[in-house]
């Protein structure tokens, strides 16, 4: 039997599918912009277990976008927030946070055990790392990237190193974007979820290689084929 909670999901999701989704173990590294959606989105969904990774607080500059961010929580851990929020709208989700960045160091302990990894970091360098981390491990994850109006969002399986065709591995340190409306990572995290969900679900097209890029100036998401990657 299905808990009420869900009831309004199962046109979209069976009972079997849910069996699936409340076994799945998902870890997302950061829990900012894109994070605070993906996080909130998950745990309505009733997933499993969700653990966190991020080591940063909430600035004055985040209340413009991030959700869990607002004037009382200024200086608190992004993690921390995060992980209290999800006990609060669903506390049959498992929830564990990591207060650390990922480094090199940690990165393979830290993805252990799941079932998918979520990109939702604002830096390449770390972007890189979760893909080489995933692919080392033969794990897949969902890259997700914003900035001003428009993102992008890929389905990344093991030995396709999809990142590899949109950054320079050459100069990682590069800054990303840092001018985001709130409604940017909204769109973004969303796409990532279902992204997600079709992935643990089995829905994907494992050949296909694909970058889902959208512009809110004139609203339109573009389905690019990255081509098929040999393994």
């Amino acid at each position: 039997m299905i808990p009420g909670r869900y009831l309004h999901n199962l046109s979209v999701y069976s009972e079997k599918d849910y069996s699936i989704i409340r076994k799945s173990r998902i870890t997302i590294v950061g829990a900012g912009g894109l994070g605070g959606y993906i996080i909130e989105q998950f745990a309505r969904l009733g997933v499993g277990s969700l653990r966190i990774i991020d080591n940063d607080v909430f600035e004055t500059s985040n209340l413009n976008r991030q959700i869990y961010s607002d004037t009382d929580r200024v200086g608190k851990s992004k993690a921390e927030t995060a992980g209290e929020r999800v006990n609060q709208i669903n506390p049959d989700v498992e929830v564990s946070i990591i207060i650390q960045r990922l480094v090199d160091s940690n990165a393979g302990d830290f993805l252990e055990g799941s079932d998918l990894v979520i990109d939702a970091v604002d830096n390449i360098k770390t972007k890189l790392l979760i893909q080489d981390t995933c692919m080392k491990t033969g794990k897949a994850f969902i890259h997700g990237a914003v900035g001003a109006r428009s993102g992008q969002v890929s389905l990344v399986l093991p030995g396709q190193n999809t990142l590899d065709d949109i950054y320079n591995r050459n100069d990682p340190d590069s800054i990303m974007p840092s001018s985001i409306p709130p409604f940017t990572p909204a769109v973004a995290a969303s796409i990532q979820v279902s992204e997600g969900l079709k992935y643990l679900l089995n829905q994907h097209n494992p050949k296909e290689r694909i970058l889902y890029y959208f512009n809110l100036e004139s609203p339109q998401i573009l389905k690019v084929d990255m081509g098929e990657k040999e393994k």
